[in-house]
């Protein structure tokens, strides 16, 4: 994807990240906060790392929060598609 211009939403920021990841391993099992290509830090909680990250981007630009693993677990959740969403 190198010299493309991303097509989807936060895509510079998984790329950085997958980037980043080696380096990152020490602190597996925190939160990295990523925006752009740039690493803002890496937080113990999901909700420090988000809260930062709206402290120093701000509420309307996009960022990444991203649990640091070697190896990525996929989580599915099921729930009746048909539905209308309760919100």
């Amino acid at each position: 994807m190198a010299g493309q211009t991303p097509t989807t939403p936060l895509a510079t920021e998984l790329e950085a990240f997958q980037r980043l990841l080696p380096g990152l391993l020490d602190f597996q099992g925190q939160f990295a906060v990523i925006l752009g290509d740039k690493l803002l830090g890496t937080f113990s909680t999901w909700e420090d790392a988000c809260k930062v990250g709206y402290q120093q981007v701000g509420v309307d630009k996009p960022f990444l929060v991203k649990r640091i693993e070697e190896h990525e677990q996929a989580n599915f959740f099921t729930r009746p598609l048909n539905l209308p969403c309760p919100t």
